[in-house]
């Protein structure tokens, strides 16, 4: 029993000396540099991985740059710099930082993913033209049949208490479906429980991909487990992905390669004939329409929830926008998109939007070059993940003053909202809600072109006002990678406008 006790009280004393040990080696890794930041975070970067299950990191990191300055250690080798010339240095086409091994469990190797520059800048070539104005041109009245199923649905609900948050993330994934694969997925509408399978199951891909990174030890357990939840949690990336092969599978075998069908699919299938380059696979073009698919419907699904909340809590600015609209006639244009893009003040309240709430809030992280490399003037060794949070950096006040208030005036060339879009290139410096460098979000223009489409279509049918005070609430930020409301709805009212 003796030597039990003590082979137990050994194991324990080497077990604590090899953490504390662990600990200590952190704790001196970044320790030249003199950077502040809590302790916790030097020592270990499980802090880190707390923060993101309590969907808190966002916040988290700006409060702590709210404290200790524009440079903030969070994790024994990883630092988060909220200023625009490290944004410069970090991100920029001449940057020698590159994505960080956290995307390579983003999703298969796409566009999004890949972190080989030159793989990237090839795969560019490949895909960009999917995305040309030309293309989208042909896609709007697709689009704009889904949006009308979403005014059809406030029209349902008028006068009470309606979500914003889930049919604003259910209307963006029908859109990607429609765009990307010709045909929605029934989300908008669906009935509490009697969502498709594909909506029930995408929220589980961040938690299924945290827990792979961060505690992959625990992956095998979950699989002895009979609960059927359980099992849809460990299949969802190869659901998801399973889903967009079959998909394109169906739609060769149906229309062939070369459809003149209006959607996304077929300008993958096809490449693009006038600058000469071949199609990508179609295992690669599947995988590829999955990512997109997905990007999509969580960014732009939020930040379409709280376009509308803003305008339901800044009255004014609503009505203001909805008699810039009325003077541009964008109703008897049929909604067009070329009649509405032109509107500076509409222009002005999605981009403050995007400032205020960006899809992602947290850094796009990257990792310094073997030799070290310098960020807004500090020299940081190899091996190091870097980057700018786009939530803080988007609410500096040098940059954006009185950052917490909606103000679209701050876009525009003067107090007249019918002048010019005109923001200072100090705001366009500390604006990274589309990333930067190499990496800009190649669905950016899709992404306005919906959001300005929505507002357009909501505003010139009805008003509308947050429920109650628990509605500012509930729609509070927060994340989990991606942003996301703290209270998972928005309940607003809406009212026809007579």
């Amino acid at each position: 029993m003796a030597a039990t006790t003590l082979y137990l009280l050994t194991a324990l004393i080497a077990l604590t000396s090899y953490i504390l040990n662990r600990l200590l080696v952190n704790h001196r890794i970044l320790r030249a540099l003199n950077i502040p930041g809590p302790i916790l975070a030097k020592l270990s970067s499980k802090w880190l991985i707390i923060t993101f299950a309590r969907g808190e990191q966002m916040n988290t990191i700006h409060s702590l740059h709210a404290r200790h300055g524009s440079i903030v250690q969070i994790g024994p080798k990883e630092i988060s710099f909220a200023s625009a010339r490290a944004c410069k240095d970090i991100y920029s086409v001449n940057s020698r930082c590159l994505k960080s091994p956290i995307y390579d469990n983003l999703g298969k190797p796409g566009l999004v993913g890949m972190r080989d520059k030159e793989q990237h800048r090839e795969r560019l070539k490949r895909v960009s033209h999917v995305f040309a104005p030309s293309v989208l041109r042909e896609l709007e009245p697709g689009l704009q049949a889904q949006i009308q199923k979403l005014v059809a649905l406030i029209a349902k609900n008028e006068g009470r208490g309606f979500d914003i948050v889930k049919p604003s993330r259910m209307l963006a994934l029908d859109i990607a479906g429609e765009v990307f694969l010709g045909g929605d997925f029934g989300a908008l509408g669906a009935k509490e429980g009697e969502e498709p399978h594909y909506v029930q199951v995408m929220g589980l891909l961040i938690p299924y991909r945290g827990l792979e990174t961060d505690v992959p030890w625990l992956l095998p357990l979950l699989k002895l487990l009979p609960f059927k939840r359980v099992k849809d949690f460990l299949g969802v990336v190869d659901y998801i992905y399973g889903f967009g092969e079959e998909r394109v599978k169906q739609s060769i075998e149906r229309y062939g390669r070369s459809a003149r069908r209006k959607d996304l699919l077929t300008k993958f299938l096809v490449g693009d004939p006038e600058k000469g380059t071949l199609p990508l696979s179609d295992q690669e073009i599947a995988d590829e329409v999955s990512n997109f698919i997905y990007a999509a419907t969580d960014t732009t699904g939020v930040i379409l929830s709280y376009f509308l909340y803003e305008m339901a809590a800044n009255a004014s600015w609503q009505e203001k926008l909805r008699q810039e609209l009325e003077e541009a006639r964008v109703r008897e244009k049929g909604f067009e998109y070329n009649a509405i893009k032109q509107v500076p003040l509409l222009h002005a309240c999605v981009y403050e939007v995007l400032r205020m709430h960006p899809g992602v809030g947290i850094g796009l992280p990257r990792i310094t070059p073997q030799e070290g490399w310098m960020i807004d003037g500090i020299f940081i060794p190899g091996g190091v993940v870097v980057h700018t949070p786009t939530y803080t950096i988007q609410r500096n006040p040098s940059a954006f003053p009185t950052p917490d208030s909606f103000n679209p005036l701050r876009w525009l060339s003067s107090s007249d909202t019918k002048c010019a879009f005109a923001p200072t290139a100090e705001m366009q410096s500390h604006m990274f809600v589309w990333g930067g460098g190499e990496h800009v979000c190649a669905g950016m223009n899709m992404a306005v072109m919906e959001i300005k489409i929505v507002a357009v279509r909501v505003l010139c049918e009805f008003k509308i006002r947050v429920e109650s005070e628990q509605t500012h609430k509930d729609m509070q930020m927060g994340d989990h990678f991606i942003s996301e409301p703290k209270g998972g709805k928005g309940l607003c009212i809406f009212e026809k406008i007579e």
